[in-house]
Parts: structure tokens; C-alpha cells; sequence
């Protein structure tokens, strides 16, 4: 099971992702964007109500650092991201809006 992904090296632009495999201790995420091995990172995932039985999408903002980047084609995407996961948390609502509004900014863009 795959879920969309913001990724972005601290302080830069965000990017669209898709998570492929998603532990506590870090994630695998595909992306258009190389990035530098241990290039500090943020990762939000968002989960859908249908997964977790909320009444709006869930989102978790993850902090951690590249292990692997590789490039290859795998869906719409070039490049998978082995992150290693240093904290997370749970976004509030109004945080998660936010997010919301940058997911569908993405969405429309990649679109056009």
C-alpha cells in the first residue's frame, strides 16, 4: 500500500512522493528529485480516512536523514529515497489545512 508523500531537504521547496515502504525507523520514498546522501530531510505522509477510520486525512511529519538515493523508473517517479527517521508527529488540523493546500498546489501542478 502506497500513500502520497511531501519530501523536501530542510529549508527547500516541497516536492511530491509516494511512500513504498513506511517503518518507524525511516521510509522508503519515491520522488522526481534526487537528493544528497545525508541531506537533512522532512517527509510528511498523508494517510486517508479509508486506512485510518478518521474523518479526514491523517498526516504525520517525519525528520530524518538520507541513507540511498537511486535512480530508476518506477511509476511517475525517477529517483527512491531510503530516509532513516530521527522523529515524527502528528499533525494538528489546522497544521495539517496547510499541508492540505500544499498537497493540492502539488497535485494541480504535476497535472499540467
Amino acid at each position: 500500500m502506497s500513500f502520497p508523500v511531501l519530501l523536501r531537504a530542510i529549508g527547500d521547496t516541497w516536492n511530491a512522493g509516494e511512500s513504498k515502504n513506511i517503518g518507524v525507523k525511516g521510509a522508503f520514498i519515491l520522488t522526481s528529485n534526487p537528493f544528497l546522501l545525508s541531506a537533512g530531510v522532512e517527509c510528511v505522509l498523508r494517510l486517508p480516512p479509508q486506512v485510518t477510520k478518521a474523518n479526514r486525512p491523517l498526516m504525520i511529519r517525519f525528520i530524518g536523514t538520507v541513507l540511498r538515493c537511486q535512480s530508476g523508473r518506477e511509476r511517475d517517479f525517477s529517483f527512491g529515497i531510503a530516509l532513516e527517521s530521527h522523529d515524527y508527529r502528528y499533525l494538528p488540523v489546522e497544521e495539517a489545512a496547510r499541508f492540505d493546500t500544499i498537497f493540492e498546489e502539488i497535485s494541480t501542478t504535476a497535472k499540467e
